[in-house]
C-alpha cells in the first residue's frame, strides 16, 4: 500500500496523459455490450452468464502471452475495471507495449520487496492517470500481484474507483 501511495505521490509530478484506457478497445468508463467484449476480447462473455451490473472472465492474451481477465460492468453496462493476471517472464513485454500505446507513465518505481521466507525480488509497479489525476481513470502494472508466479494489469475507471472505496469502508464497518 506505501507503494500505491508513493506512486500517486510521484505521479503529480510528471506530465499528464489525456486519453481513455482501453484493452482490445473494449474503454474503461464507457459503455459495451456482451457481444463486443466476446469478439475483442476473444472470451465467451455468454458462458460466465453476465447480468447488467455484473461481470465476465476467461482467458485471453497481452502481447501474445496468455492472460487471465476479468471485466467487471454496471448495470448500464459500463466497464469499471479490467484486470489482467500473466506471467512475470512477460512483464517487460507487457511493459513495452502499453508505453508505446499510452506514452510514458506518470511513475514507474522499483523496489527490493521480500517474501515471509526472506527471498528477495525487484517489485516494479509502473501507474498511468488520465489527465494526469489521481482519482480519475487509471491503470497500473506490477511485476508481482499477490504471488511472485503473477504479474497484475489493472484498469480502472473513475466510477469503478470510487465503488472500490466504497466497498472498502463498508467492510471496515462491518467489524
Amino acid at each position: 500500500m506505501k507503494l500505491i501511495k508513493y506512486a500517486f505521490a510521484v505521479a503529480l509530478f510528471i506530465p499528464n496523459l489525456a486519453f481513455s484506457f482501453d484493452f482490445k478497445g473494449i474503454e474503461v468508463g464507457a459503455k459495451s455490450d456482451i457481444d463486443s467484449i466476446s469478439k475483442n476480447i476473444g472470451i465467451n462473455c455468454h458462458d460466465s452468464k453476465p447480468e447488467p451490473g455484473g461481470f465476465c472472465m476467461g482467458e485471453t492474451t497481452i502481447t501474445q502471452t496468455k492472460a487471465e481477465i476479468s471485466i467487471i460492468y454496471d448495470a448500464e453496462n459500463v466497464v469499471d475495471r479490467i484486470s489482467l493476471k500473466f506471467s512475470p517472464d512477460s512483464f517487460n513485454t507487457v511493459k513495452a507495449a502499453l508505453i508505446e500505446k499510452f506514452g510514458k507513465p506518470n511513475s514507474d518505481i522499483t523496489e527490493k520487496v521480500q517474501t515471509g521466507m526472506g527471498a528477495v525480488f525487484e517489485q516494479n509497479t509502473v501507474t498511468w492517470l488520465k489527465n494526469g489525476t489521481i482519482g480519475d481513470d487509471m491503470m497500473y502494472l506490477n511485476k508481482y500481484a499477490k504471488t511472485i508466479s503473477e504479474s497484475q494489469l489493472v484498469i480502472i475507471s473513475k466510477a469503478g474507483i470510487v465503488k472500490t472505496k466504497k466497498s472498502t469502508q463498508k467492510r471496515k464497518s462491518d467489524i
